[in-house]
């Protein structure tokens, strides 16, 4: 008996005997759609790259560096990425990465990102800083908090007030802790009495002045005279009185890169003088640290501890 097949069947049996799938089959229309889908994504790529190379801010290389660490670290991802970030596009990912990358080199003071991956330097930030930095930043509705903290813990920043915030009037104590006399260097002064001048150690005093930035990193340091408070950091009639010799002081600060720490150098006359002091936020603002003070040519050496309060 014979068999007698249509055109239609004969074509379709083609396709499965030979194995072929059909160009309309479900495989070939998602192959399709990757393709597409990896065209685009190569295209806001290099979109991405072009337009951050052009800003200025960040090198090519930096940025290719960017976009690997963060699709490695699946800030890219479209199930995995931060929560802040996961309702996002790629592209729109990419911007918001770029973005909070250029925010945290501002709030750090770095200008470029480091090529060694756990070096820390004034100007370089590594990149698993960056990548540490975005996925808190962009964890969920405390990702700021949990940015800053990072920001505190690894850089100090936070920590240490800015210089703006110590503008103002500061209260505190400073104790002698060490008289040298140095005989060597001539004929005592006139007025002197080494008992006395022996006697400041240990001696407490109360201390005030104000603070006054002037630029970013430098500013004014000058004393108050007060009730109950001595113009000079330690008591002695026969020492110029500091409002006398001295109106104001100058002084350098860096909050992040020397962490909080201030430079004071004072000085006229038969006076001059040094503070290394370093500032904390805590309770409004707090000054600690040492003094050292000359007279008389270095014939009397006066060494201190200095404790403040911002007011």
């Amino acid at each position: 008996m014979k068999k007698y097949y249509t055109i239609g069947t004969v074509i379709i049996m083609g396709f499965v005997l030979s194995g072929c799938a059909s160009v309309f089959s479900p495989k070939n229309d998602l192959a399709e759609q990757n393709a597409r889908a990896a065209e685009e994504k190569d295209a806001m790529t290099e979109q991405f790259v072009q337009a951050q190379v052009q800003e200025g801010i960040l090198h090519e290389d930096e940025v290719r560096r960017l976009i690997t660490a963060s699709e490695e670290a699946a800030l890219l991802d479209v199930s995995r990425a931060p929560e802040l970030l996961k309702e996002h596009t790629y592209g729109e990912k990419l911007v918001m990465i770029g973005t909070f990358v250029k925010k945290m080199m501002a709030d750090t003071g770095r200008t470029r990102i480091s090529q060694r991956d756990s070096v820390l330097t004034d100007t370089e930030i590594p990149m698993v800083d960056l990548i540490t930095g975005a996925k808190k930043y962009y964890y969920g509705e405390d990702g700021e908090q949990r940015y800053q903290d990072y920001l505190a813990q690894r850089f100090g920043i936070g920590v240490y007030p800015t210089i703006d915030e110590l503008n103002g009037t500061w209260h505190g104590e400073m104790t002698v802790t060490k008289v040298m006399i140095f005989h060597e260097l001539g004929t005592a002064p006139i007025g002197y009495d080494e008992a006395k001048i022996n006697a400041l150690e240990g001696e407490k005093d109360a201390i005030s002045f104000t603070l006054a930035a002037k630029s970013a990193d430098t500013g004014t340091l000058t004393p108050v005279a007060g009730e109950n408070v001595s113009s000079m950091p330690f008591v002695y009639d026969f020492i110029p009185k500091f409002t006398d010799k001295i109106t104001s002081a100058s002084f350098t600060y860096h909050d992040v890169k020397e962490k909080g720490q201030m430079n004071v150098a004072f000085g006229r006359g038969q006076i001059n003088g040094t503070m290394l002091l370093h500032a904390t936020k805590g309770d409004g603002g707090a000054l600690s640290g040492t003094t050292s003070i000359d007279l008389f040519n270095g014939y009397i050496k006066i060494s201190g501890e200095i404790t403040a309060k911002k007011q």
